[in-house]
């Protein structure tokens, strides 16, 4: 694209940082607490959990990644394994719900022992997944 281009139409230049500031925005969004999960073979289950936005507007992309990891999670990077992330069909909207979100993804399997399962919802701020919101089930679990 020729920079003289972008001068002949500076609406187009206002109308792409316009939506990049609108994708950067981090919204409020956070999972209820009744989230499940199954394993069956090479397929984790995801059942039934829902997704609230409490910001006044749209969410950026999102996925619920799960996580085996040796530690709780607190929010801090730490070395972990990702069993499977269910990429949510559609950003939501400010002061909505996406309810019983429900699907299947392939199963990665941790290595042997025991492990803190957490569910991490993550939200994409225009360049890079960002951890929002996260649960961590009760105890750990033998793999």
């Amino acid at each position: 694209m020729r920079l003289n281009y972008l001068f002949k139409y500076p609406f187009f230049v206002f109308a792409i940082i316009l939506l990049c500031t609108e994708i950067a925005k981090a919204t409020d969004v956070y999972l209820g607490e009744e989230w499940g999960y199954e394993i069956h073979g090479k397929t984790l289950y995801v059942l039934g959990g829902d997704i609230y936005n409490n910001s006044s507007y749209r969410s950026g992309s999102l996925q619920v990644q799960y996580w085996a990891l040796p530690r709780k999670f607190d929010g801090k990077s730490q070395k972990g394994y990702k069993m499977g992330t269910y990429n949510v069909r559609r950003p939501i909207d400010g002061g909505q719900a996406l309810l019983n979100v429900s699907g299947r993804v392939r199963y990665y399997r941790p290595a042997s022992g025991r492990w803190w399962v957490s569910i991490i919802l993550c939200e994409w701020n225009g360049s890079r997944w960002v951890a929002r919101s996260w649960l961590t089930y009760g105890s750990r679990k033998r793999f």
